[in-house]
């Protein structure tokens, strides 16, 4: 038996978690790389995720479920429910589809109105830990928090985490053999070894320690539900000024959505700022913006500049998928056949893999991104699913699938002998 998990009845048991030893996280770094038309190439955005140890990660997922539960109570007693959108698996068919609909809806039936859009800088980086902990006791209903919650909490503010490229190249592992293909019995081996492990941890400068005072990892199974705990009270102070406006409070992770009446766009943005102060976090002003849908001289309702929310893009007549959306797949799919490009490559093959880029890429498969533009426009414009701006945006991406194979394999047949 492990520590924290009783075999016969499957329950953790808290005197057990509390002295249970968890081990490092695994650290990467994920690189978004972005591309604006306007300015061409800019910064990539850097994403530092940590995964935990899967037997880690059980203990990990069982406590957020227990905080989820009483963080979902807290929600219902204040009657804010329907004002936070992300990482919440209560909300039955809930997604970030049907999240915007609400909110386009909303502007439409409210008629002329300003629409401010928030984004929280740094969010995870910058959750306190005191607040955090000072909320994690109110929902558990006690003054001080139990023993095995504070191991949880200790693991998830002061955590250890090792590089992944650093520990690979420590345990003398190589990159390729992670993959299902290439001994997994014998690598998964060399990764459970629980003496090496502790052995390799040891090494200078292989588990690195954040401490400072604010921060959880992203990446764990706890860190979404703690996040939505953090943001409590901000949520209810929100919605509540929304309610006494007449107007509308969303949020989704850290994005944030105000709909407002007309020419209260900055009081908005300043109210925002100084609940975001209260629980010790900052907008990000460079991304704060606001909308002003006015009636035109057609009797419609227009935006001066079309909202963009959870990846959607609205002018007050029409809802598209914002640009950014679809360069990155066109990007990923580039990036799919370039690979499959260099696998035909190595094994000495002059055609791609023809079947897994349709499948993964377009309409041919399934739970993919254009599966997910179907559903969007089936959401959005259930009159005419087939035929909508949505649908339009989306008319040549086979056009744009097929020329890229015809690239990758004119490539291999100039470039592979047989």
């Amino acid at each position: 038996m492990w520590h924290g998990l009783d075999n016969q009845t499957q329950e953790f048991k808290p005197k057990d978690v509390a002295i249970h030893p968890f081990l490092p996280f695994i650290g990467r770094t994920k690189i978004e790389r972005r591309y604006k038309r306007d300015l061409g190439k800019v910064k990539p955005k850097e994403r530092p995720l940590r995964y935990a140890a899967h037997k880690d990660a059980r203990i990990y997922s069982r406590y957020a479920q227990i905080v989820s539960q009483l963080y979902e109570h807290q929600l219902a007693e204040l009657g804010i429910a329907q004002c936070v959108l992300a990482y919440r698996k209560t909300a039955a068919k809930a997604s970030n589809i049907t999240a915007a609909k609400e909110a386009f809806d909303f502007i439409e039936t409210f008629g002329e109105c300003d629409v401010v859009t928030v984004d929280v800088t740094s969010f995870f980086e910058n959750l306190d830990h005191e607040r955090l902990k000072e909320l994690w006791c109110r929902v558990l209903g006690c003054e001080r928090i139990p023993s095995d919650h504070f191991a949880i909490f200790k693991q998830l503010t002061r955590y250890r985490f090792v590089d992944l490229d650093r520990f690979l190249d420590e345990a003398e592992i190589k990159k390729a053999s992670l993959s299902r293909k290439s001994q997994p019995g014998q690598t998964r081996k060399r990764l459970s070894d629980m003496d090496r492990l502790r052995e390799l941890f040891k090494r200078e400068g292989v588990v690195q320690k954040h401490d400072e005072t604010a921060g959880i990892p992203q990446g764990s199974p706890a860190s979404a539900v703690l996040s939505n705990l953090y943001m409590l009270d901000f949520d209810a102070a929100l919605a509540s000024y929304a309610d006494e406006i007449g107007g509308l409070y969303r949020r989704y992770s850290d994005d944030i959505l105000i709909v407002a009446p007309v020419g209260m766009a900055s009081d908005v943005i300043a109210r925002v700022r100084d609940e975001l102060e209260a629980v010790d976090l900052k907008s990000n002003k460079d991304k704060e913006s606001f909308h002003e849908f006015r009636v035109d001289d057609e009797l419609a309702l227009r935006a001066d500049i079309p909202v963009e929310y959870l990846g959607f893009e609205f002018d007050g007549a029409r809802t598209v998928l914002k640009q950014k959306t679809i360069t990155r797949y066109q990007q990923r799919a580039t990036r799919l056949v370039k690979n499959l490009r260099r696998a035909a490559q190595c094994r000495g093959k002059k055609r791609v893999n023809r079947k897994k880029i349709f499948d993964r890429c377009t309409h041919i498969g399934r739970r993919n991104f254009v599966s997910y533009a179907r559903r969007s426009a089936k959401t959005f414009y259930p009159d005419s699913p087939k035929r909508n701006p949505i649908m339009r945006q989306l008319r040549n991406h086979v056009k744009f699938v097929e020329k890229r194979i015809e690239r990758a394999e004119v490539w291999l047949g100039e470039n592979v002998s047989t």
